[in-house]
């Protein structure tokens, strides 16, 4: 079910290779009509460009800021381990209709290969009456334009359903490769706080403080399983 929606704001659907860092925010918003107490978010890099043998070849490289510590995170691409993108921070305790945004940034490498790309967001929550929640996989594509390119005004990236890829080789540092049904990892992230407003009521809320979890299996068995294509060539498809 629907609790912890989440989605991409601000993503460019087009990016020049070498046209440096752009700014973007993953939004989640309590959709339901209780308390959500976690969301774990996580986002997954993918492509179905038949031009492109691996997503690595369009060279992507994401970071969120953390603002526990102040500092920017890769998950990945550059700089980024193995899974870095899983759960790679958990959104705080938000009322019914109110949002939080964890603050990124995308840039693509200057030899990337012109190509299409996608990503894929999922949260996974569980609300003050202890039942543990999914959003439905939302599709973000854009495209790689080669270094030097001019695209002139630049629309923002639009959710649509997400739909299973091709699957691909494991995850590794740079793309990923697939994901499914598990519980979040056990363990500490680092939180953010809600950022929105009620918007039943469109009053203030009081802003969390940040704070680290103690880590919860938030879902087991979701009902929904998406996996995303590396390579062409040997995919198992």
């Amino acid at each position: 079910m629907d609790r912890g929606k989440t989605g991409l704001r601000g993503l460019p659907s087009k990016i020049v290779a070498g046209s440096g860092w752009h700014k973007f925010a993953y939004r989640v918003t309590n959709v339901s009509k209780i308390t959500v107490m976690e969301t774990d978010i996580s986002l997954s890099l993918g492509t179905a460009d038949p031009k492109i043998d691996d997503v690595s070849e369009l060279a992507v490289t994401v970071q969120w800021y953390n603002p526990a510590t102040g500092t920017w995170k890769p998950i990945e691409g550059d700089g980024a381990k193995f899974q870095d993108n899983d759960d790679f921070t958990t959104v705080k305790r938000l009322e019914p209709g109110e949002h939080a945004d964890a603050r990124m940034r995308i840039k693509i490498g200057k030899k990337a290969k012109a190509g299409s790309g996608y990503f894929f967001t999922i949260g996974h929550s569980y609300g003050e009456d202890g039942t543990c929640g999914f959003d439905k996989i939302s599709q973000f594509d854009f495209t790689v334009l080669s270094a030097g390119s001019k695209p002139g005004k630049v629309e923002d990236a639009k959710a649509k359903p997400g739909k299973p890829g091709k699957q691909g080789t494991p995850n590794r540092p740079g793309g990923t490769g697939g994901a499914g049904n598990k519980p979040a990892a056990h363990g500490t992230h680092d939180g953010i706080p809600a950022t929105g407003k009620l918007a039943t009521t469109g009053s203030s809320s009081a802003l969390p403080t940040v704070a680290a979890i103690g880590g919860a299996a938030v879902v087991a068995g979701a009902g929904a399983v998406f996996v995303v294509r590396r390579r062409k060539a040997g995919s198992g498809a």
